[in-house]
């Protein structure tokens, strides 16, 4: 018997020969959030679940296809949207200190995610359609994403043309405009449930790792507003200086706290995130077959 490195990684992908292959149709259902500098809990700079905000819980929905080439693994392919929110209003009033500044800094945003993944499933137990004793099985998740976002103010004005923290101001040389498409790496775990030969119900968390600091255009330091009106028409300026120190709004109560160019407005040590962290999964069998390696 001849082996070549073809017959090897095919033998790898599909475990045993011949194999099953099962090709599946679904829908997700369920919540996202965001983990962005605006907002978050109580604990300041925690990363993940201890910096979300239950009030910026929003819908999340999704399609996929999913192939099974054997009973630990899958992949699918999802095109999912989700709407995801952040605000400084949601800071807890009792804090102060560093946290209340965030709550004086005002800034909030809101965005659609247009998501595309490519993503592996690894079954802990072994799963396949209508054998009663493989039916379920706790899974773990990961794979590669593109996304595209486009933060707006809670006013539905677009921010990324705003350039609220300097972008592609001849002043600020290291600020370069953030592009609206995006990489991300999801990663998580999940459970599912073969109901009977067809159909597949599941539910999943999956965290979204992004190489972008502006999912909620807020990532350095307070620009000098002056400098918007050195390069653009004085009514451009007016706004771009709104909303790039919403903490002027504050002042309109009698509470103000005097933010200057150069000030932190957020953390560019870290990027931001997202997650799909409650998913409702749902799947129909529509095709299965017998899959053979290929002989050379």
């Amino acid at each position: 018997m001849r082996i070549t490195i073809n017959s090897i990684l095919c033998g790898l992908l599909l475990g045993s020969f011949p194999a099953i292959a099962q090709l599946e149709a679904g829908f997700t259902l369920g919540v996202a959030n965001a983990f962005t500098d605006l907002g978050g809990g109580k604990d300041l700079g925690k990363f993940g679940i201890k910096d979300l905000d239950i009030a910026a819980t929003r819908p999340a929905l999704g399609g996929f296809l999913r192939q099974t080439p054997n009973a630990f693994f899958s992949w699918r392919l999802q095109l999912s949207l989700a709407w995801i929110t952040a605000d400084d209003d949601f800071v807890p009033s009792y804090l102060s200190g560093a946290h209340l500044a965030r709550w004086y800094r005002n800034q909030d945003f809101k965005t659609a995610i247009i998501e595309l993944a490519f993503l592996g499933e690894f079954n802990i137990l072994r799963f396949e359609h209508g054998r009663y004793r493989y039916r379920h099985t706790p899974y773990a998740v990961g794979g590669f994403a593109l996304f595209w976002f486009d933060p707006r103010a809670r006013d539905g004005t677009r921010l990324k043309p705003l350039r609220t923290e300097g972008q592609g101001l001849p002043q600020y040389p290291d600020r370069k405009p953030y592009a609206s498409i995006q990489p991300a790496i999801p990663l998580g775990f999940g459970y599912k449930y073969n109901i009977n030969k067809s159909w597949t119900i599941g539910f999943e968390m999956v965290f979204k790792f992004t190489f972008t600091d502006y999912l909620d255009d807020v990532s350095k330091t307070y620009p000098d507003p002056a400098y918007y009106y050195e390069e653009f028409p004085e009514q451009q300026a007016q706004v771009m200086d709104a909303y790039s120190n919403r903490w002027k709004e504050r002042c309109e109560t009698g509470d103000c706290v005097m933010f200057k160019p150069g000030d932190q407005r957020g953390d560019p040590t870290d990027f931001d995130h997202y997650g799909f962290l409650g998913m409702i999964t749902i799947s129909y069998l529509v095709k299965q077959g017998k899959l053979y390696c290929p002989k050379f």
